[in-house]
């Protein structure tokens, strides 16, 4: 829920509102209550209608499984450094694209990167 803090509603409130119909709940709608307020109410809602449910049951483990590496990768910590501080900011996605000529070692590049900084993301793609 935290990507609501970017949203442009016309009342604070409306932020937490936006989100009945995603999450599948309905609650009244109390303006003057304030965005907190709204939200904790929200996520009570959400909570109970998730009963039996936990949030670990919807986690898909990272793997690098089936991923080929090579064994002497030449460290390329210029890009590297380049592709972190692109990816960096605030919680907003952000992707990253790699284009050279083939055989170049993006694919090796991307690796490299996932495997130093896998525990800083939620979803890598």
């Amino acid at each position: 829920m935290s990507w609501t803090g970017y949203r442009v509603t016309t009342y604070e409130e409306d932020k937490a509102y936006s989100l009945l119909g995603i999450f599948n709940v309905y609650m009244p709608v109390i303006y003057g209550e304030g965005k907190n307020r709204a939200l904790a109410r929200l996520r009570e809602k959400i909570n109970k209608a998730s009963k039996g449910s936990n949030r670990e049951d919807f986690l898909i483990t990272f793997s690098l499984y089936n991923v080929f590496d090579v064994e002497h990768f030449v460290s390329r910590e210029n890009e590297l450094s380049k592709i972190h501080k692109a990816l960096q900011g605030d919680e907003s996605q952000r992707a990253v694209v790699l284009h050279e000529l083939r055989g170049i070692g993006k694919t090796q590049l991307s690796i490299a990167y996932v495997k130093q900084h896998k525990d800083n993301y939620l979803a890598i793609f």
